[in-house]
């Protein structure tokens, strides 16, 4: 027997609230008008928060809280306290991406089920063991794992698992974008992201690979329902707290319409289901960029980008043949069919867009129709029609699509208006007792379908009649009538003593007060089991004891053949700066030949060899677990760990039989930006912290002293994207890894050039999860603060991290001894800036 599984839908305001409720959601998550990662959305007060949760609690349905952005020092009190008012009202857990939120969360809440949020890029089962080794209740795994890779995870005890199903998604692992913040300073980890990723992009400058290089297809996985039912997932997530009410419906509605379904069928059984295509028809006028499997099925690149257009495709319903610009008129020829829709193929009030491939589509909400017979309200496939209003660059011969069906927004509507109006369609449904007998008060005993029971009681004593006693039906058609309830009495037993009497107005009163008592029964909060603080979890040891003389530089190189180069050159000046340089770290990223984010191990075996002659320790920047066997084979003299999966693998590798001297450094990639994040970071072991790069070298000057050695990147390129999806093999067409992959073998260095000129330098590696690509872009404007404000750094206690991508190895030793030597000034520096925007 397969265990039920949650369906999570999204609430962005009250009206899509109703909706996912009314249409079968087991679970809504929604935000707040603060520290949402959807801060467009309307979101919700904290006051609102009470209603809603005893309105969903009354009808079954959990609520989830998402707090789900990354914070400040002087931001933490108020979050705090905004999920300590979630949780008395009744909240069902807390959506969190934030470590030091976590660790107060933890702390001052152990009660509190959390929910590791897919921002801090949970996608290995070692970051889903640390999640519930800190206490957490669930992990919303990354957009990126295949289904074997979910049901893998999903096998790990103790530990939730979320997966998304349908919807938007990210070009880039979430949490690891900095794109659009570093492009307009709107940073989507702080949950204002501009979605510069659907813009225009082209391939090293080439107008003829242009295209939006970046834009992904939705998520529509209603196809693999059967196959997710056995994956061991705990809730299916639907992406859309900036959708509409009428998307939240439908889709919400269909999902649940498949998942009960599938959850019914035997192994085995032939799916998909005949009337699928109609449904997937449904979902896709709803909204739709083109709809794809992903990662899950591991589609290849081609196959997920949405290439021609980012925003809504909605449905081809024919071709324009003559325009009249005149009026604001075209002449279109429609479709014989529309697949999985047998209703009109345009009616007014339907929007349509003429496809005419430039940026912006000529679109309108149809006012106007007329077919030779005059005009009309709506007309079926296969006609020829005249259509209003709309103007823009049209020319015969361009598609026309149908954008939104005003037939299926009005069904969706239809879904949840009522219940918004006191008379819902989710109904459950009670079993009753009635009881009366002269001189005692009667009672109405009501029980729901999981066992809670609420008895009420007439004001007044039943009495003996003197004319017209109770009979059974009276009874029963008064206590039956629920409407403006959520609640349906199917199985009710009547018990009267002969000749007893009760006015109507008392049964009536009686019926409203056993519901109002199921209310509250239903609304109570259960007390969930409480989770280990983390600092009491003991998950990878105490912290090693750290040093860092602030005074020293860290040097990190992004590319092996970088450091190589820069280790083998002698330099013509600043030799006496490398006394100043701590630790030298790079990307560790083996792999085959011809990847130019690779190299080999024998490589790194010299990389570890030519720092030790030059007295320098080499830490290796790691992404993924799997790599740590290959590292231990190697023997670096540290790790720096860019995930929750790596730091728990590496403090926990001689679990495997292997020991582990390494001291582990928690990196860029772990996203720690404020006091209670470092706090969380000493608890897991680690002996330093690079801070994330979305904080402002000035906020990380007023962090508290902790204890544990900082660095902080004061020069180098930013990595604004980390994707396992490839721009060039999406317009190549190649397979992915493997002897048919096309071009990027031996085609070296490309760039990304945006729309304004901005040329964004782009390597590609082979990653380690199942040799899937990766793809890095690194932001064209190198963050370079200058040296006198880095003495405040030194003098603050922070390590400054020199970044290096594609210099040479003399401009290398000149930005070292432009930090190593910085002049002397004992007047007071002005407050530093970052020309990156920062937080």
């Amino acid at each position: 027997m397969n265990k039920k599984i949650e369906l999570l839908a999204p609430a962005g305001n009250l009206e899509s609230f109703h909706a996912a409720i009314e249409n079968g959601a087991d679970a809504v998550y929604l935000g707040m008008k603060k520290f949402s990662a959807r801060s467009a959305a309307e979101n919700f007060e904290g006051s609102e928060l009470p209603f809603l949760f005893r309105f969903a609690h009354i009808r079954g349905v959990r609520v989830y809280l998402a707090i789900n952005t990354l914070l400040m020092d002087n931001e933490l009190d108020e979050c705090v306290s905004l999920a300590g008012e979630a949780k008395s009202a009744g909240v069902d857990g807390v959506i969190v991406q934030d470590p030091g939120l976590a660790n107060r969360l933890q702390n001052q809440y152990p009660e509190l089920p959390l929910h590791a949020s897919t921002q801090m890029t949970i996608r290995d089962a070692e970051g889903a063991k640390l999640m519930r080794e800190l206490g957490f209740k669930r992990v919303i795994l990354a957009r990126e794992l295949s289904r074997q890779d979910i049901e893998s995870i999903s096998t790990i005890p103790g530990i939730e698992t979320e997966v998304f199903v349908h919807g938007a998604r990210c070009v880039c692992y979430s949490g690891q974008c900095h794109m659009s913040r570093l492009i307009g300073g709107r940073s989507g980890n702080r949950g204002s992201c501009a979605q510069p990723c659907r813009q225009l992009w082209s391939l090293d400058g080439d107008p003829g690979q242009r295209g939006y290089l970046l834009s992904m297809k939705d998520l529509c996985l209603l196809p693999q329902m059967h196959t997710l039912c056995r994956s061991g997932v705990t809730s299916l997530k639907i992406e859309g707290r900036m959708k509409t009410p009428e998307y939240v419906a439908t889709v919400t509605g269909i999902y649940r319409k498949y998942l009960d379904l599938a959850a019914q069928m035997p192994e085995g059984a032939p799916w998909p289901l005949p009337d699928m295509e109609r449904d997937l028809f449904r979902l896709m006028q709803i909204f739709n960029r083109g709809f794809t499997e992903g990662y899950y099925s591991r589609v290849t690149s081609s196959e997920m980008a949405s290439l021609q257009k980012p925003k809504n495709h909605g449905i081809r319903v024919g071709t324009v043949t003559a325009v009249f610009a005149a009026v604001r008129n075209i002449e279109a020829s429609l479709s014989d069919s529309i697949p999985g829709d047998p209703g009109p193929a345009l009616s007014i009030g339907d929007g349509i867009e003429v496809w005419n491939g430039e940026n912006e589509n000529p679109g309108t909400i149809i006012s106007y129709l007329r077919t030779r017979q005059g005009p009309v309200e709506q007309v079926p496939g296969g006609v020829t029609v005249r259509i209003g209003d709309l103007s823009g660059h049209i020319i015969p011969g361009m598609p026309l699509y149908r954008t939104s069906s005003k037939n299926l927004n009005r069904e969706a509507k239809t879904s949840y208006l009522r219940p918004m109006n006191g008379n819902g369609l989710r109904r459950i449904s009670l079993e009753a007792e009635f009881t009366a007998s002269p001189g005692s008060p009667a009672s109405l005993s009501v029980r729901d379908p999981e066992g809670r029971e609420a008895v009420a009681w007439t004001e007044t004593a039943a009495v003996l009649a003197l004319e017209n006693p109770l009979d059974p039906q009276r009874v029963r058609a008064q206590l039956i009538r629920t409407g403006g309830t959520p609640y349906q009495i199917r199985d009710l037993k009547i018990r009267l003593q002969p000749g007893v009497f009760l006015p109507v107005r008392d049964l009536n009163a009686l019926r409203r007060k056993a519901l109002e008592s199921m209310d509250e029964e239903r609304s109570r909060l259960s007390i969930p089991v409480a989770h280990r603080p983390f600092r009491e979890s003991g998950v990878c040891g105490p912290a090693a004891p750290g040093t860092a003389d602030p005074r020293m530089l860290q040097l990190f190189f992004h590319r092996l053949s970088g450091l190589l180069d820069w280790c083998k050159a002698s330099p013509k000046h600043g030799a006496d700066c490398l006394d100043r340089i701590s630790t030298v770290i790079v990307v560790f990223q083996p792999g085959p030949e011809g990847c130019p984010g690779n190299a080999s191990l024998e490589e790194y075996r010299e990389a570890i060899r030519l720092c030790r002659e030059r007295g320098l320790d080499l830490y290796f920047s790691v992404a993924w677990p799997q790599l740590l066997k290959l590292c231990h084979s190697l023997e670096p003299d540290g790790i720096l760990a860019e995930n929750p999966g790596v730091l728990y693998a590496a403090k926990n590798i001689d679990k495997q039989g292997l020991q582990s001297p390494w001291p582990v450094w928690a990196g860029t990639g772990m996203n720690l930006c404020n006091s209670s994040a470092e706090e969380f970071a000493a608890g897991l072991g680690v002996c330093g912290i690079c801070l994330s790069y979305e904080l402002a070298p000035e906020s990380a000057l007023l962090l508290p002293e902790s204890g544990i050695p900082r660095a902080y990147v004061a020069y180098g390129s930013i990595p604004v994207m980390q994707m396992p999806y490839c721009p060039q093999g999406a317009l190549s067409g190649c397979g992915g890894p493997g002897p048919e992959r096309k071009g990027c073998a031996a085609s070296g260095r490309h760039v990304l050039t945006d729309v304004k000129g901005r040329h964004y330098p782009m390597v590609q590696a082979r990653g380690a999860a199942g040799g899937a690509c990766l793809c890095i872009l690194y932001d064209p404007v190198k963050r370079e603060l200058p040296a006198r404000d880095v003495l405040q750094f030194c003098r603050g206690g922070i390590q400054p991290r020199l970044d290096f991508l594609d210099e040479p190895p003399e401009k290398v030793w000149e930005i070292v001894c432009r930090y190593a030597r910085p002049v002397e000034d004992t007047q007071p520096q002005d407050p530093i800036r970052d020309p990156m925007r920062c937080h």
